[in-house]
């Protein structure tokens, strides 16, 4: 007799790392994640995880999330670049989400 069935581990489409974290966007057969943790550490075992069922929405939530982050450390940084290095990370992760549902699309 077989046991259940596996779950499938979600897909990580794009990373991007900064002052000692990592964020990742993953999908699963249902929503894309976004997951944070330490540079070190594996996305896939951390549980800090918003799940999203609207791309735009995801995307949103990366772009407000990067800023958050980055005005943290504004001492190295000046306010354009932070908002100029955020956009830049997230149109890198609009193209992937773009390639991706092209991919499933074709």
């Amino acid at each position: 007799m077989n046991g259940p069935p596996t779950k499938k581990p979600p897909e990580i489409i794009y990373v991007t790392e900064f002052h000692g974290r990592k964020l990742a966007v993953a999908k699963d057969a249902h929503n894309w994640i976004v997951i944070r943790c330490k540079s070190d550490e594996d996305p896939l075992a951390s549980d800090r995880r918003w799940y999203f069922s609207d791309p735009a929405a995801m995307l949103k939530a990366v772009h407000k999330y990067l800023i958050k982050e980055r005005i943290k450390r504004l001492d190295f940084m000046g306010m354009a670049q932070i908002v100029e290095e955020s956009y830049k990370d997230v149109e890198k992760l609009a193209q992937r989400l773009a390639e991706k549902i092209a991919v499933k699309a074709g």
